[in-house]
């Protein structure tokens, strides 16, 4: 499905990004795995080997803090190392938890913005030439913007609104260029992330991260019939958010 192809992924070491690298692995490809977690990127290895035979590619980098000469060196080293790149799915993510407005400070502000929406800009344009020398992927994973306008979403919600902005802007402008981009509306799913955006709702009641995880790659290997890029998974593994 995915063999011989090689992906990065940013926030590997986190629930959605370890259950993808998991599922390109089994499907063939080869991975880069980046997140600002250094152990946890050993850990999800470490797994990948041991279930797969699989030696992925580790790049600690803390997106939130990231300048635009980092981004071209990671390039760079792709090139180097690996000659080509199928696909980037863009799962760095963080939030603090429900606050309002007046509590968030300069510096979570700006960190916030750059991770959930300046980090994958500068990344995805850097990365482009790659993408379309291989008529590449380029993935992210949505929230709905309804469940982001509510009161005390913050940083993390502000993000969202510009990613699911961003998402249809590149369709419309690189689908001509060989490079698919697609957004998808995962729904709830249990990780650390969602609890700290919903903390009312019950782990128990949410899909796992590898049950949206295989829903997501299905949507990746499907037919590019438009350029409209943004899908929402199935009903089946969806839950109703207040």
């Amino acid at each position: 499905m995915f063999k011989d192809e090689i992906w990065l992924i940013t926030g590997a070491a986190g629930a959605l990004g370890s259950a993808l690298a998991a599922g390109l692995v089994a499907g063939g490809a080869q991975t880069i795995l980046l997140d600002r977690d250094r152990r946890g990127l050993d850990r999800v290895a470490d797994r990948l080997e041991r279930e797969h035979g699989a030696s992925p590619f580790l790049m600690p980098m803390d997106l939130s803090g990231t300048k635009i000469e980092e981004y071209q060196l990671l390039k760079e080293s792709i090139e180097s190392n690996l000659s080509r790149l199928d696909g980037i799915i863009h799962c760095a993510a963080a939030h603090r938890g429900l606050m309002p407005h007046e509590q968030v400070s300069e510096a979570d502000w700006h960190a916030g913005l750059q991770l959930h929406l300046n980090a994958p800009y500068w990344l995805s344009r850097t990365l482009l030439p790659l993408l379309v020398a291989a008529g590449g992927r380029m993935v992210f994973p949505l929230e709905s913007p309804g469940t982001m306008a509510g009161a005390y979403r913050g940083v993390y919600g502000v993000g969202q609104w510009g990613l699911n902005a961003l998402v249809r802007q590149m369709a419309a402008e690189w689908h001509g260029r060989g490079v698919r981009v697609i957004g998808i509306e995962t729904g709830p799913f249990y990780s650390a992330l969602y609890s700290a955006v919903r903390p009312a709702d019950q782990p128990d009641t949410l899909p796992a991260a590898a049950a949206v995880a295989e829903a997501m790659l299905a949507v990746l290997t499907a037919p590019d019939d438009a350029p409209t890029a943004i899908h929402v998974l199935p009903p089946v593994l969806r839950t109703t958010v207040g």
